[in-house]
């Protein structure tokens, strides 16, 4: 049911957008503070996008077109302070061939629903390589990653919820989380993306909660130096791979409950006080 009503939000919003003219901002989208903007339904084109403190950006059923000069030189930078959501079947993608950066600042408040995003991050430097959210609770809700360098980073920020995505076509990883607490990563369906990488990453975190996902992936879920977490009731496919992987890289991961997972892969759990219950293993099981 629910990609059919995507489905059906995005015919609707489509023929909205047919009759849209492109709102062009050759010289950048710039937010500045104590305004508040709002599209709804419209196309805009521009190479940045900057929303500065204090000030908001709302986008609804609006495409919103990146088209920098370079690779990389296009650019959407949401600063401490600052606000924007991202809602009602609105798209992010590039205007041309080169692939944008897309920031936002630790303080920023963020929201993404019910909306596209691709075309985003390049190269190797981690800032540049995706979506890259750094601020506290930020929600990115029932919302479709296709064709992206690196789907997401999370670096830092607490409480953040993911929750109903689809991430397909990631060059490389979808999903890399690091350094934060209390997250919520729940009912996410992953496809393929670097077959060589883990679909989803934890390094460092804390209490994060990993629910009813669907991994499609040989390598599914890596835990590094993570702590007291719960992996519970998620699904993995692919039984070439690793599906779930515990390890400790010179410090212990301890006091993760993996618990009701359906594994077709391999289980491989390393650290301190692990507990593995419920669910099963077609593959192998390394403890």
């Amino acid at each position: 049911m629910k990609n059919i009503a995507r489905l059906v939000l995005s015919l609707l919003v489509a023929s909205a957008l047919a009759c849209a003219v492109t709102i062009a901002q050759p010289s950048g989208l710039i937010i500045l503070k104590g305004q508040t903007k709002e599209y709804v339904n419209e196309i805009i084109q521009t190479p940045f996008v900057s929303v500065e403190t204090g000030g908001t950006l709302i986008l609804r059923g609006t495409t919103l077109l990146i088209d920098g000069a370079s690779e990389g030189a296009g650019n959407i930078w949401v600063k401490p302070g600052a606000t924007m959501r991202i809602l009602n079947n609105s798209n992010i993608t590039s205007a041309n061939s080169y692939n944008y950066t897309f920031w936002v600042d630790a303080g920023a408040t963020f929201e993404m629903r019910d909306s596209k995003i691709s075309r985003c991050g390049y190269g190797a430097t981690e800032k540049n390589m995706g979506l890259y959210v750094q601020t506290n609770d930020a929600v990115i809700e029932n919302s479709i990653f296709g064709n992206n360098h690196q789907c997401l980073l999370l670096n830092g920020a607490n409480n953040a919820k993911v929750v109903g995505n689809q991430f397909n076509e990631c060059e490389l990883q979808a999903v890399l989380v690091k350094y934060l607490s209390s997250a919520e990563i729940s009912s996410n369906e992953f496809s393929i993306n670097d077959e060589q990488l883990d679909s989803l990453s934890l390094s460092s975190c804390l209490s994060t909660i990993v629910s009813d996902n669907v991994f499609e992936n040989p390598y599914g879920i890596g835990l590094l130096k993570t702590n007291s977490s719960v992996i519970k009731n998620n699904e993995f496919k692919d039984a070439s791979g690793y599906s779930i992987t515990i390890s400790t890289s010179g410090s212990d991961s301890k006091e993760n409950l993996l618990e009701n997972n359906i594994i077709a892969g391999k289980l491989f759990v390393r650290g301190m006080s692990n507990t593995v219950k419920g669910g099963s293993v077609k593959n192998e099981l390394y403890i």
